[in-house]
């Protein structure tokens, strides 16, 4: 399945403010780790960035393993 048939098919897509909320970090902090590779985004244009739950998820799980 595509990344467009899986939001399409209702999975939930945030962007970095939206994850930068929920993680309680500053935007800036979420930028650097996307730029690193920790956080994979779905890029839309020149400068907007979607981040899948499942990938969010994904992060999460990771640092709480580290």
């Amino acid at each position: 399945m595509t990344v467009l048939e899986q939001i399409e098919a209702g999975e939930p897509v945030f962007t970095i403010e939206e994850v930068a909320e929920r993680l309680r970090k500053p935007t800036d902090y979420i930028r650097r780790i996307v730029r690193a590779g920790r956080i994979p985004v779905i890029k839309i244009g020149k400068r907007s960035q979607l981040v899948l739950r499942r990938d969010l998820d994904a992060f999460i799980e990771q640092a709480y393993q580290e």
